[in-house]
């Protein structure tokens, strides 16, 4: 049974008012849980290791896409350039020690997607970024999704509809110490 305090943070998730992109409308409570989500992505509990980034790729896109058609939105379609920007990004954190959106040069996650050549027939297109590094248990799919979607801000743009691509990327290790774990890196972009 939940705690008092983990009933009342799962309550004020509901209720927090959602990003911009969603234009005042309330963010749609995320309708997956971890023995459907086994069923529908046979590797959520995939431990990232070499040779694993394309397995962990297709789990962690499953996934998000299991609570998004639960949500009623379309699925997002995997694409290879935001892909390319979020993998070089997951293993840049990992080699050179940061953790955030910003690189230390000051490279944003949209000028990661642009370079690795996304954007749409106009040159425009809009792009957002979620990260996420754990060890042992905490380095699945399963485990990365399911904070996404019980952090506000990162729900808001796994189940914005105003996206339709995705791309996974997978660092081994944690920012900085490079042993142990993965650092993940998931792009969303929508071409115009």
């Amino acid at each position: 049974m939940r705690s008092f305090a983990q009933a009342v943070l799962c309550l004020l998730a509901v209720v927090v008012p959602a990003a911009p992109a969603w234009a005042g409308r309330t963010v749609p409570k995320p309708k997956t849980n971890a023995r459907a989500a086994n069923v529908a992505c046979p590797d959520a509990f995939l431990q990232p290791a070499p040779g694993t980034g394309s397995r962990y790729d297709a789990a962690t896109r499953c996934l998000i896409n299991h609570a998004r058609t639960g949500s009623g939105l379309h699925p997002l379609r995997g694409e290879i350039r935001l892909a390319a920007a979020a993998t070089a990004f997951a293993q840049d954190m990992v080699t050179r020690g940061f953790f955030a959106h910003t690189a230390p040069e000051g490279t944003t996650p949209r000028a990661r997607v642009r370079a690795a050549g996304y954007r749409g027939r106009s040159g425009r297109f809009r792009a957002a970024e979620t990260l996420g590094w754990g060890a042992g248990e905490y380095a699945t799919p399963l485990s990365m999704v399911s904070e996404w979607l019980h952090s506000a801000e990162h729900r808001a743009i796994l189940l914005s509809p105003a996206y339709r691509e995705i791309g996974i990327g997978l660092g081994l290790g944690a920012p900085g110490t490079g042993e142990g774990g993965a650092t993940v890196v998931a792009n969303f972009g929508a071409r115009r």
